[in-house]
């Protein structure tokens, strides 16, 4: 699932539940801004939305978004490790 963060009264902000849209967007040097874990049972990645973001994630969806396999695969492993070294 992927949306704009309710806790943000503009649209300034983007929020994604989706690792690999995640892994994604950091592979293309989008600034993960933090992970947000208000869902206890998820999380999520939050991110500085801006004009090339939003067509990021539009060609990601479409199957059209094209990043380096092995930065993809680091990144993911990233964040994972940012996900697990943080539960409390």
């Amino acid at each position: 699932m992927t949306r704009t963060s309710d806790s943000s009264p503009s649209d300034s902000h983007f929020l994604s539940y989706d690792i690999g849209l995640a892994s994604a967007l950091t592979t293309l040097h989008f600034e993960l801004l933090s992970l947000n874990r208000d869902n206890p049972r998820k999380i999520g990645f939050l991110f500085l939305r801006s004009p090339e973001l939003d067509q990021a994630v539009q060609e990601y969806f479409a199957g059209r978004l094209l990043v380096d396999a092995r930065s993809f695969f680091e990144n993911t492993k990233m964040l994972k490790n940012m996900i697990f070294s943080s539960a409390v």
